[in-house]
């Protein structure tokens, strides 16, 4: 994990939320999001690549819990993430404590670390291009797939990815943030169509870093 990422004490009531979360639950969704690329018909690659952290145009420090359900069991993780411009990190924690993964990505460089918690094949990347897919600018990831099988559009209250015109994921904001205003939306709901999960990831706290300056991107999601 990059040296200037700090470990958070998590507050107790985070950490009690849910008192009979599942582990296994919990490594489930994460590996949800990596193994179903294994199978024949998808990608080995996450749908995205890895978009920069300048072209999120902010500089934040981002604490989400993500929450949901999958074969029945429920789960909650809390994630933390940093992105400066020249750098990104995030890690992956359960409710209890437990990190899951790490990653870090700078100079076109992405390091990431998988708890033994996790199975071998389970790779961060796919975490994060779920991230990148919700919270990114609209038009740095229209960029980044441009060429590719995959596309992005803007639907009403959230967007849509496509693959080959194929409905894959949809995402919907639930609160006043969203593509098509200037707030960092706090309350988003995730579902991957083709791979079988979904997840909500609520934004517990929000805190802008060092000023960017000199992007000129257009800045999607503002922190408030």
């Amino acid at each position: 994990m990059g040296d200037n990422l700090k470990v958070i004490d998590w507050p107790p009531q985070l950490l009690l939320r849910v008192k009979n979360i599942s582990l296994c639950a919990v490594v489930l969704i994460v590996a949800a999001c990596s193994t179903a690329s294994q199978q024949k018909s998808s990608p080995i690659k996450p749908y995205l690549p890895v978009l920069s952290a300048a072209s999120l145009g902010q500089s934040l420090a981002v604490l989400q819990r993500v929450s949901g359900e999958r074969d029945g069991r429920h789960y909650v993780m809390l994630f933390q993430l940093e992105v400066e411009p020249n750098r990104m990190a995030m890690v992956g924690n359960t409710s209890a404590g437990n990190t899951l993964f790490s990653l870090s990505y700078q100079h076109d460089n992405l390091t990431a670390t998988v708890s033994p918690l996790l199975p071998a094949a389970v790779d961060p990347a796919f975490v994060l291009a779920d991230i990148q897919l919700t919270f990114w600018p609209l038009a740095e990831i229209e960029r980044a797939l441009a060429g590719s099988e995959y596309s992005v559009k803007a639907i009403d209250g959230g967007r849509q990815l496509l693959k080959n015109d194929q409905r894959w994921v949809t995402i919907h904001y639930r609160d006043d943030g969203g593509p098509n205003n200037s707030v960092w939306p706090h309350f988003v709901e995730f579902h991957n169509e083709q791979w079988g999960y979904a997840y909500q990831i609520e934004t517990l706290s929000i805190e802008p870093l060092t000023q960017v300056t000199d992007l000129n991107l257009s800045k999607e999601f503002v922190a408030q």
